[in-house]
């Protein structure tokens, strides 16, 4: 039976996976951007992030080790969300030069 926070664990790593398929369409609309495609890779290691948090899909992983995924995927995560946002604010900001 899964518990109220296991369902809500899994409902954001859904709208998590939900917001990867979507950059990735995002992605092949700009022919394959790296930004599109970190951003894409970023939100899946947070959804990994968030599955490490569901104590019955890891049971046999020491504390010690969910930890550290937990702590390496928040950090790659953001890495890769903050580079996708910097490429986007660069190529926007070219548009806007290009339009004016």
């Amino acid at each position: 039976m899964v518990s109220a926070n296991e369902f809500l664990i899994i409902t954001a790593s859904a709208a998590l996976l939900l917001a990867v398929y979507f950059s990735f369409k995002l992605s092949r609309e700009t022919k394959h951007e790296r930004y599109w495609l970190s951003l894409s890779l970023g939100l899946f290691i947070f959804a990994v992030h968030h599955w490490l948090m569901i104590p019955s899909l890891w049971g046999n992983l020491s504390e010690d080790t969910i930890e550290i995924v937990e702590n390496i995927t928040s950090i790659l995560g953001g890495i890769l969300i903050a580079y996708s946002t910097y490429g986007l604010y660069t190529s926007i900001k070219k548009v806007k030069q290009k339009v004016e």
